[in-house]
């Protein structure tokens, strides 16, 4: 299941890339949408300018009560800025169910006059038999919330 979103702030494209390029920001942002921790693993720069990182993210569980063995889960976000193409990219692999779950997804940075249009994509895939394609439904409508906060983180970011 795929998914769209796009919002426009009045922040320039450069400014808003030079956010998204920095571990503190990348931190924030996680913790602002439910992470309790987030453990940078490993850094790289990428050519063309930016950077590829990859974190240990600890946050409440969203698993299923009657699936899940505890009340929080751990996953790893590997994640690309790309500062050339104007791109951020990541995937998330859960350390459960890995092999059945796909989120993944991006963001498309395009100028817009003195600020930003902001393209959000979001893949999900979960192959449970029966629950499924209701939990992608659920990890989607989540997802369409967390665009919402990460717009916002962004803009307070801005305005510090």
């Amino acid at each position: 299941m795929k998914i769209t979103h796009e919002h426009v702030v009045s922040i320039p494209k450069s400014r808003v890339l030079e956010f998204y390029m920095d571990d503190d920001y990348y931190r924030g942002q996680l913790k602002n949408t439910g992470a309790l921790t987030v453990e940078i693993l490993e850094t790289a720069a990428i050519p063309g300018g930016g950077k590829k990182r990859k974190a240990q993210v600890t946050a409440p569980s969203r698993v299923p009560q009657m699936l899940r063995t505890s009340d929080t889960d751990q996953y790893i976000d590997t994640n690309t800025v790309d500062v050339a193409g104007s791109r951020m990219f990541y995937e998330i692999t859960p350390s459960m169910f890995a092999d059945q779950f796909k989120l993944a997804g991006g963001i498309e940075f395009i100028d817009n006059g003195a600020g930003t249009r902001l393209v959000f994509s979001t893949e999900v895939e979960i192959r449970l038999p029966l629950i499924g394609k209701k939990l992608e439904k659920q990890a989607i409508d989540e997802a369409e919330k967390e665009v919402g906060k990460q717009v916002e983180f962004l803009k307070s970011w801005a305005a510090k």
